[in-house]
């Protein structure tokens, strides 16, 4: 498949003369990593992915009581190092996050407190983190916010079907975090560009992909002036 730049003769972000970075958020199946992928292919972007193959993520699907606070200090601590690694942009360098940093305690560690999966202690120990974070953390120069029904969310994530997700993310709680997320969205700063991405299918439709690609082009078209 083309890249969608040189189908329609668009410039890709190399030739900009600017910098910066694209964090891609949303709930579980809204297809960050997907999109994040698709941008780093047409826009000529390095990738971030957030890692999940440590084998906490397989134990929190099987015991999420037991390891959520395990695994939330587990992904903090991915993400500080990620923001060292990265935290000198080049001029011409763009980086696409297909997550942002500080979702990881403001929605989620939040929701598993809510849902009685961290103790009051844990999401205190979980703030102090998060602290760290926050000072190392720059805000993107794009915040795409992907937003999909749980429903959908629950569907695509039994057709990539890992490990026991979908009997741990259930219906009920994707919901919420659909809801918390939309708040945390509301309460950012900046203008995010939101994709609603129930009415996409941008893994198997060549239109659809090609449309959401122009929406973040056309977005960082106008951070350029």
């Amino acid at each position: 498949m083309e890249p969608y730049a040189a189908l329609h003769n668009v410039p890709t972000l190399s030739t900009v003369n600017m910098g910066g970075s694209i964090f891609i958020s949303g709930a579980p199946g809204s297809g960050k990593t997907s999109l994040a992928n698709i941008l780093g292919t047409d826009l000529t972007c390095e990738v971030i992915e957030e890692r999940l193959d440590h084998p906490l993520v397989k134990a929190y699907f099987d015991d999420p009581k037991r390891w959520s606070f395990h695994l939330s200090t587990l992904l903090m601590l991915q993400s500080i190092e990620a923001l060292d690694q990265h935290a000198i942009v080049g001029r011409d360098q763009w980086l696409c996050w297909d997550y942002d940093p500080r979702s990881h305690f403001e929605v989620f560690c939040h929701q598993l407190f809510a849902n009685d999966r961290l103790s009051a202690h844990e999401l205190a120990l979980s703030e102090s983190l998060h602290r760290a974070l926050l000072r190392r953390y720059r805000e993107p120069d794009l915040l795409v916010f992907l937003r999909a029904d749980a429903s959908v969310l629950q569907t695509r994530l039994a057709i990539r079907n890992r490990d026991r997700e979908t009997q741990t993310l259930s219906s009920e709680y994707l919901a919420q975090l659909v809801t918390r997320f939309e708040k945390w969205k509301d309460e950012r700063e900046g203008n995010p560009l939101i994709i609603d991405t129930t009415a996409f299918d941008i893994v198997n439709s060549d239109s659809d992909r090609a449309t959401v690609i122009a929406l973040v082009r056309e977005r960082l078209q106008f951070l350029k002036r």
